[in-house]
């Protein structure tokens, strides 16, 4: 059997293992158990356990902020004849013939921020408007809390209500003095849904076309982020991406797989499959800037060789092919990126890894240079937030060791600010109690041993049979 277990920031991690107990108490020890955990703790897929291995395994489990829609578990094996999912009520996991959902209720706070945002205003001031989910007669108060970029308060406003949105949230509006940060307070708590965080950034507003095939990660990717607005046609934007394409003449462009290799480059023979961690990597190099390559794999690439002398340099190469190779432009010159594999979930694990993101992000700072910014106040979700080890807690943070960052302000090794809020998040009450859903859950029956079972006394008797003609044949 496979148990998946979803330990999301709605969830009490102790009434998820509690959950979690219960089921594995229904199992003998002879049984044996794939237990299935969010792929960003490290493990994934656990198998096969018995029922003490998969309940020490589960002491250790964090809460994590995210929601359950956001973490991503391993597909169970095929040997697995049963799957049991332990997660938030609502959810809306799929059902199946041999799924049982055991929804659990959430642990959230009746009233908890959901969204938080800012506008910047003339004068050097900033609105900052919070949408709180405020069940009928409650009266917590929000406040705004501004600080220093080292995390120092400065000054706390007092919000007030202005209305009701069209999801039933109070909307909360204050007019502060253009902060660096600002944190947005539900009463005085610092929990979950308690608080939020803003940052003020100065973002490069740019164009973004796209030219060749359409791909769903590269479109959405330029849809949600604040800095880049999508253009109708390429000769009215600031770059393009094009993929399985040749990028226009004279335009600053990321090149995914192009039909025609770069000048001075041809095209090398065909590799694959590859993993980017063997492959070698200019580490300081900007593009690469937080970028692990270590879990990506790609099914096929069409590498480049150089051909004579250019003003490209390598990022990427497989030995003496290169993968990723970066043109910073000049007169009449403008600046590329190309890579060697096309994006395409089914060619590259590449679209499926924060990393993948993060590349995008770099490449399009690239690309645009140096442009006028515009002031905007901005957070990010713990599960959109690219963490390393140089990463510190500068306000809030607090929340039980994992892999991603509880809300709060953090800075990262190079000095850069970033503000982290939990995403909205939904209190389902579960259809079936959870103690009656796990009772009712069914069990597979005993490992059936094939057909050679049932023949097995006949085995027996011609075995003995024979054993007795052989003696007799002896004593003739």
């Amino acid at each position: 059997m496979t148990i998946a277990v979803y330990p999301s920031a709605e969830l009490d991690g102790s009434r998820l293992r509690a959950a979690a107990d219960d089921l594995l108490d229904r199992l003998d020890e002879s049984d044996r158990v794939e237990l299935l955990l969010p792929e960003l703790l490290g493990g994934g897929s656990y198998r096969w356990l018995t029922p003490a291995e998969a309940r020490q395994r589960l002491s250790r489990l964090p809460r994590l902020p995210a929601t359950a829609a956001e973490l991503h578990l391993s597909e169970p094996s095929p040997a697995g004849r049963h799957v049991y999912r332990l997660s938030v009520a609502g959810a809306e996991f799929a059902t199946g013939l041999n799924v049982t959902n055991i929804e659990l209720p959430a642990s959230l706070p009746r009233e908890r921020i959901e969204t938080v945002s800012a506008e910047a205003l003339p004068g050097g001031k900033a609105q900052v408007l919070a949408a709180v989910r405020i069940p009928d007669g409650g009266t917590a108060p929000v406040t705004v809390e501004c600080l220093s970029a080292d995390g120092a308060p400065l000054a706390t406003v007092a919000a007030a209500r202005a209305g009701t949105d069209a999801a039933g949230r109070a909307i909360f509006v204050a007019t502060v003095d253009a902060p660096d940060a600002c944190r947005i307070r539900l009463g005085a708590g610092n929990g979950i849904g308690q608080s939020a965080y803003l940052v003020r950034k100065t973002l490069s507003s740019c164009s973004v076309a796209f030219v060749g095939r359409d791909d769903p990660l590269l479109r959405r990717y330029v849809r949600i982020d604040p800095a880049l607005r999508l253009a109708p046609d390429a000769k009215d934007a600031d770059m393009v991406i094009a993929n399985g394409a040749d990028a226009p003449a004279g335009a600053a462009a990321l090149v995914f797989d192009p039909p025609s290799p770069p000048a001075h480059w041809r095209r090398g023979e065909t590799l694959g499959p590859l993993s980017l961690g063997d492959a070698d990597r200019v580490a300081d190099d900007p593009l690469l800037r937080h970028v692990d390559l270590r879990l990506v794999a790609v099914r096929r690439a069409a590498p480049w060789v150089s051909a004579g002398a250019t003003g490209l340099r390598r990022v990427v190469s497989w030995r003496s092919d290169a993968l990723v190779l970066a043109d910073g432009g000049g007169v009449g010159r403008p600046r590329r990126v190309y890579v060697a594999f096309d994006p395409a979930e089914e060619n590259t694990t590449f679209a499926r890894n924060e990393a993948f993101v993060i590349f995008l992000s770099n490449a399009v700072d690239f690309l645009a240079g140096s442009r006028p910014g515009e002031i905007r106040y901005q957070c990010d979700s713990p599960l959109a937030t690219p963490t390393s080890p140089g990463w510190k807690i500068v306000a809030g943070g607090e929340g039980p060791p994992g892999p991603l960052p509880w809300p709060g302000l953090h800075r990262d090794e190079d000095g850069v600010l970033h503000a982290v809020s939990l995403p909205p998040l939904r209190a389902g009450a579960p259809a079936v109690a959870p103690a009656k859903a796990i009772a009712a859950a069914p069990l597979p029956g005993a490992e059936p041993g094939g057909e050679a079972v049932a023949f097995w006394p006949s085995l027996l008797a011609a075995a003995g049979l024979l054993w007795i003609a052989g003696w007799a044949a002896r004593l003739r």
